[in-house]
């Protein structure tokens, strides 16, 4: 219930992940890719879309998704 946010917390599978929680929801996630392998995320909504470099490459309404990633590179991850 409280507000909280994490920062460039480490992953498993090489990642660098961010997120915030704020008003009892989660509000996005940022996974960035050092080694460029897919990365599979939890969804805490009803569905959800994945952005990189401002283009739509996966959404669903699955309780998780997977996408490929590349080295370096940020992915957004959004409620739908």
């Amino acid at each position: 219930t409280q507000d909280a946010a994490f920062y460039k917390l480490r992953a498993y599978g090489a990642f660098l992940v961010s997120s915030e929680h704020h008003d009892g929801s989660v509000r996005y996630a940022v996974i960035e890719s050092e080694m460029g392998v897919d990365c599979t995320v939890s969804i805490p909504w009803g569905c959800a879309h994945v952005y990189c470099c401002d283009e739509l490459i996966a959404e669903t309404t699955e309780p998780r998704v997977t996408f490929r990633t590349e080295p370096g590179k940020k992915y957004l991850v959004l409620p739908g």
